[in-house]
Parts: C-alpha cells; structure tokens; sequence
C-alpha cells in the first residue's frame, strides 16, 4: 500500500501548525486513508485519475493536496508487480541482494514520544525525500512508519462516512453538488445523500465507481455520518 511521508501546510501556510493539519482537515485525512488502503494503483496515471490535483514526483512520491489544497499529504507509493507493494520490503531485499555491496547500512532512528520528537522525525524523512541512495530510502520508510504510528496514537484512524467520502471526492475532482445529480437522479437525491439521509443504490454506486475510480466497496461500506457532539 501506499505509505505516508509527510502531512504539512500548503506553500505560504504556517509550519508550526504542520502536524495538527490531520485534525484541521480530519475527514478528508480519513478519507484519503481509505481511499488509498483500498485502491491498487498500477501507474501514475491512475492515481492522477482518482486525485486530478495529486502532483506526481520522482522516486515513486505523489503529492495530494488535502481541504482545498490547505495541506498537503506526500505520500510514496510503489506500482510494481500491478500492486501497491511495501517499499520497505523491497528495498530491504535489494540491500540484502547486494545492491550496497558489501557495506553495513547503519542509519538512526528517531523514537518519537513527544511532539518535538515528532517534530525531528518528519525533518529527518524530508532531508531523505529527494535521495536515491537505497540505504537513505529505507531509513526513510522505516522513519515514516514511526512518524504514522505515532499520528495514529494522537489521532486515531476513523472510516469516513459517506458525506465525507463525497465531499473529499468532490473536492480533489474540482466538483460542486449539482455536478452529484447525473450521478445520483436528482438534486433531491443529491441533498439526501449528503446529509446522511439515504444510503446509495447499486446504481449510484457504479456511476460513482466510474466516475470517482475508487472501490464501490468503499463506497457500500461507509458508516453514517457521527453526530457533530463527538469530539474530533
């Protein structure tokens, strides 16, 4: 699956506030999770196809701008074997292969605890993004999954509900409601649906698989909407 590197504010944003984006911007965080653990992207060209605003990078990284592009999530993402593989596993296995020769990778880790610690491990993975050094590209991944661990402690992993799944699909595709209406029948259907008073029919859920290219699973699956009296 796809691994996430970094979550910071937009170009011009304040940086103090990089790591609280993922509570500014919960259920678009949420849904970007479940869209990705769910979807097997094979190329670029899909993830652009599904994220019209993703920036596609070097080296595998996809940069999804998230709430109207007021942050950004860089995410590193490998298309081997028609499936999102592991790129700690691979690289991992280039390295025992040789591909360093006959060096010992040695490379520190920081265990995050706190914020500043927090802090320090994203500064580390973003002085490693543009590296194409296999050693420097483990220490990377292996950094970023304590940098996720540690964000999921803080703020831990919810399904979106469908309104929010809409709302995040709307947003990456540049969509306003009425745009919903061929895909759902009507602009009542449209406003029913996004506050949580209708569940889709298979149809709607084909026509937004097609449209949205993401896993009519997800789109089956979503919980109703929370009750805005729970904390986020």
């Amino acid at each position: 699956m796809s691994i996430a590197i970094q979550w910071q504010p937009a170009p011009g944003g304040d940086l103090s506030t990089g790591h609280k984006g993922i509570k500014a911007a919960r259920s678009q965080y949420d849904a970007w999770r479940a869209i990705a653990e769910t979807t097997q992207w094979k190329t670029p060209t899909e993830v652009k196809a599904a994220h019209p605003k993703a920036s596609i990078l070097k080296n595998g990284r996809v940069v999804f701008n998230i709430k109207a592009n007021d942050f950004r999530l860089i995410a590193l993402i490998q298309y081997e074997s028609r499936r999102l593989n592991d790129p700690f596993l691979r690289i991992a296995r280039g390295l025992r292969q040789g591909e360093c020769g006959d060096r010992v990778m040695k490379a520190t880790l920081i265990v995050i605890e706190s914020d500043s610690e927090h802090a320090q491990a994203k500064a580390l993975v973003g002085g490693l993004l543009g590296s194409r050094k296999p050693d420097d590209r483990v220490r990377m991944v292996a950094q970023a999954r304590l940098i996720e661990a540690y964000e999921l402690s803080r703020w831990p992993r919810r399904a979106p509900g469908l309104p929010d799944l809409l709302n995040y699909l709307m947003d990456q595709h540049g969509l306003l409601r009425n745009d919903l209406v061929p895909l759902l029948g009507t602009a009542s259907r449209v406003s029913e649906v996004m506050n949580g008073k209708r569940e889709l029919s298979m149809t709607m859920v084909r026509k937004l698989r097609e449209r949205f290219q993401v896993s009519a699973d997800l789109l089956i699956s979503a919980p109703p909407p929370r009750r805005s009296s729970v904390a986020a």
